[in-house]
């Protein structure tokens, strides 16, 4: 394997590792600064990616750059499926602590005590 791919193989692992690090909590347990560099990081990870490719097009990828690819497109998956769920909650929260829940039962409007239950 040439310079290049070993390059761009570690490049994938790298983005992966911060991908999970994301989805599993471990950037929510660091200070925000450090998360931020973090985040910072895996945009400048995916910049020096994305200029390796440019320089590769024509060639076809290495067996080992394709699984390195497949593990970072998995956990981009994860992440993703993982960050709408959690929208989901917060917005079914959000709609909870603004009055949106279940019916509940009748309510009087000027008080909002329940007066009656079906």
């Amino acid at each position: 394997m040439d310079d290049a791919l070993q390059r761009e193989c570690r490049l994938l692992r790298r983005l992966a590792r911060l991908f999970r690090a994301e989805r599993e909590g471990a950037l929510a347990r660091r200070p925000v600064a450090l998360a931020t560099r973090l985040i910072e990081r895996r945009g400048l990870l995916i910049d020096q990616l994305l200029a390796l490719e440019r320089g590769r097009r024509d060639a076809a990828p290495a067996p080992e750059l394709r699984a390195a690819a497949r593990a970072l497109a998995a956990e981009i998956g994860a992440a993703r499926r993982d960050a709408e769920t959690r929208i989901d909650r917060l917005r079914r929260e959000l709609r909870a602590l603004g009055g949106e829940g279940a019916f509940t039962g009748m309510r009087n409007l000027a008080a909002g005590r329940v007066i009656g239950r079906g």
